[in-house]
């Protein structure tokens, strides 16, 4: 195996364990009785425990229990933060009206923050839905209340997305843009800065066609990663290596060290799609037969009519980013 897929893979699942440890723990003081069990604080940290873990079941149990928790006792900061939760568990299209109530209910409040979080992942939304002109201007509205507020580091949020816009667009001079302002943002933020300089790998091997440079600096950012603790870096990062050892001519380290990509909602048979269209063409290479689970998943992202679907067949899937860190499932 390619040593940047045995460093990916024990990072996941250290954070794996580390978040299951964080639901027993959770758990144990509901059970101790040191904790309301119905407190929307310590539902929403145990619904991102269970996601932290892999558990999708549980996650979608706590998490409505955090919101009703919130609106019963009419707590706005906490009930926005958890409204901007949805896309975790819709798709991008139910996700839209309940974002869009919560920027309202942000700018009803005078939460400036939160409103510019909310534009951020309105404009994500949009994106996800092919309309670029509104995810466009979503994001611009988001980067211009973050610039007001001086909130130099959120700002590299909608910046990153504004890149992934430019990928999905064409628009490659001004993702490279972006991502530069974005990395000065970010200083200080390892997680955001790596996630960044991916971005930066993927537009080199786009952009220059240098797809040398693009791996050796995804193999610089594989050292990294591991101390982020973000989930969503380390997927995005496994997807991206392997991509990059396929153009360079070495599927066998493809297929050790691919990923599927950060995926949210019900988005799971998207990413393990487009993991099964990168084997099958490094099979393909190969000469080897794909396995017919394998077949069936790629097949099934090229079939779906599902409306996001178009990310997961982009040949680098670049990385789209929620205005908080949350975890994904490993």
């Amino acid at each position: 195996m390619a040593a940047e897929g045995s460093i990916l893979r024990e990072g996941l699942l250290r954070l794996r364990q580390r978040a299951a440890l964080e639901v027993e723990a959770l758990k144990a003081r509901r059970m101790r009785g040191e904790v309301d069990p119905w407190d929307g604080d310590f539902l929403r940290d145990l619904t991102l425990a269970y996601r932290g873990a892999g558990d999708e079941v549980g996650a979608r149990i706590t998490y409505p229990q955090a919101c009703t928790s919130a609106r019963r006792r009419k707590d706005d900061g906490l009930l926005l933060s958890l409204v901007r939760m949805t896309r975790l568990f819709l798709n991008p299209d139910s996700a839209e009206s309940h974002l869009r109530w919560a920027r309202e209910l942000a700018r009803e409040k005078g939460f400036c923050g939160e409103e510019a979080r909310c534009l951020n992942d309105l404009g994500v939304v949009a994106l996800e839905l092919r309309n670029f002109p509104l995810a466009h201007e979503r994001l611009l509205a988001s980067l211009g209340v973050f610039g007001a507020l001086g909130e130099n580091e959120e700002t590299a949020v909608p910046l990153m997305n504004l890149a992934c816009l430019g990928f999905a667009r064409g628009d490659l001079a001004e993702a490279r843009e972006r991502l530069a302002v974005a990395r000065v943002c970010a200083a200080g933020n390892l997680s955001r800065v790596l996630a960044i300089r991916l971005l930066q790998a993927i537009l080199r091997a786009v952009e220059e066609k240098d797809f040398l440079g693009c791996l050796d600096e995804l193999q610089e950012i594989a050292k990294e990663a591991p101390a982020s603790d973000d989930l969503e870096t380390l997927l995005a990062l496994g997807f991206a290596l392997g991509r990059a050892y396929l153009l360079r001519g070495n599927p066998r380290s493809a297929l050790d060290v691919a990923l599927p990509p950060p995926r949210w909602g019900n988005d799971d048979a998207l990413a393990y799609g487009a993991l099964a269209a990168l084997s099958l063409e490094a099979w393909e290479t190969m000469d080897v037969a794909p396995l017919p689970e394998t077949l069936e998943e790629a097949e099934a992202l090229s079939r779906t009519t599902s409306l996001q679907a178009w990310r997961y067949r982009q040949t680098w899937v670049p990385r789209l980013v929620l205005s908080i860190d949350i975890p994904v499932r490993p």
